[in-house]
């Protein structure tokens, strides 16, 4: 017994020894091998921040990504097709293409462009790719200061609420202008230096969320207000030949772009304002995202528009010689064929003949004499 007790001991005292040789080793280990240590703790310290900064780093790339791609769809006009954008085409001048024009523009905060092509020139007014080139720009809002320059009163091309109190300005500037533009719903171009069948390209371009209102009108009294109120002196032809080669694409039109495309007589219009206008509304809003408006209502603006319009104040009913011949303010139910009582026998033959197959082809009646003409029981049209 008493020799196992000293062994315990003795095993005790071995061990303890052995203990405190390898803490003393440890506590006066070289300066060196203790840096050492000291940097491998470091280095994987800073592994572990490096690791987390460029977790971090991912992170917000991802979200720096995510905005971009929420920025390109918000701006890029392939994808946002809040905005609606519409193309007024008539063949010829003096086709009620500016009454409709301002119809339209008067509902919200629309943009309403007057005849932006004219401002390439006329040596360029034949040349598609640069008309279309134009009128997409335009959309777009991408456009330069000669837009609002072709005029000394910008209002004449650019038309918004805003710059309708500032009628009388000479200038405008071009990045309010295009600030305007981009933040409107309803972008409104009326042209009548386009061809109808230059128009395609518009309306297959995914970046544009077109919809055509091709107009017409009678050529009779499209020419007799050439001659007697703008002076612009057309020969029939002159005058026949746009609206029949347009006419000539009509069906490809309706066969390709049955929604987004529509033919509207001016004839129409007159004799039936409020429910033209509203067969035009509901076109323009065919197969939108937003929410749709009852069938039988039009927007505020519009009808306001058309009471002031349709119906003039007393000092707006002037004498036709003393009228601006670009004036929208009209009596529509007798201006349409006021050419019919006022026309000589001489130019109604030379257009009925020259014209004949464009009456026909949009249901007009030929009148042949005088006599006929202003016969008001015979209708207008055939």
């Amino acid at each position: 017994m008493l020799m196992d007790r000293r062994l315990k001991t003795l095993l005790a005292t071995v061990v303890a020894s052995i203990i405190f040789i390898v803490c003393a080793d440890m506590l006066f280990l070289p300066s060196d091998l203790m840096t050492t240590i000291s940097d491998n703790q470091n280095n994987a310290k800073q592994i572990k921040m490096k690791k987390i900064h460029m977790d971090n780093l991912k992170y917000f790339n991802q979200i720096k990504i995510k905005q971009a791609q929420m920025n390109i769809k918000s701006q890029s006009p392939e994808i946002n097709k809040k905005v609606k954008h519409v193309l007024i085409l008539s063949s010829v001048g003096r086709s009620g293409s500016s009454f409709l024009g301002d119809i339209l523009a008067s509902q919200g905060k629309n943009v309403y462009f007057y005849e932006p092509v004219r401002y390439i020139g006329p040596e360029r007014w034949t040349n598609k790719t640069t008309v279309i080139q134009t009128l997409k720009n335009t959309f777009h809002c991408k456009y330069s200061n000669e837009i609002f320059n072709i005029t000394k009163k910008p209002y004449n091309t650019f038309r918004h609420p805003y710059t309708l109190h500032y009628k009388n300005v000479s200038r405008l500037d071009l990045e309010h202008a295009r600030d305007l533009c981009q933040q409107s719903p309803l972008i409104i171009i009326k042209t009548i230096r386009t061809r109808l069948a230059w128009s395609r390209e518009l309306l297959e371009d995914p970046s544009l969320n077109l919809h055509l209102i091709h107009l017409v009108r009678d050529p009779r009294g499209t020419l007799y207000s050439m001659d007697n109120y703008v002076k612009w002196m057309k020969e029939e032809k002159d005058v026949c030949g746009p609206i029949k080669q347009d006419l000539s694409y009509k069906k490809n039109m309706e066969m390709i772009f049955p929604n987004r495309y529509l033919l509207v007589r001016y004839e129409d219009i007159c004799i039936n304002p409020w429910e033209k206008i509203l067969e035009v509304f509901s076109f323009l809003n065919r197969n939108t995202d937003h929410i749709a408006r009852e069938s039988n209502q039009l927007p505020r603006g519009i009808v306001k528009y058309l009471n002031q319009h349709l119906h003039p104040p007393p000092f707006m009913r002037r004498p036709s010689a003393s009228r601006s011949p670009y004036s929208t303010h009209r009596d529509t139910s007798s201006v349409y064929q006021k050419w019919r009582w006022l026309m000589g026998q001489g130019q109604l033959s030379r257009i009925e003949s020259t014209c004949r197959d464009v009456l026909e082809t949009l249901h007009y009646t030929l009148f042949t004499t005088l006599q006929n003409s202003r016969n008001k029981s015979i209708s207008i049209f055939s």
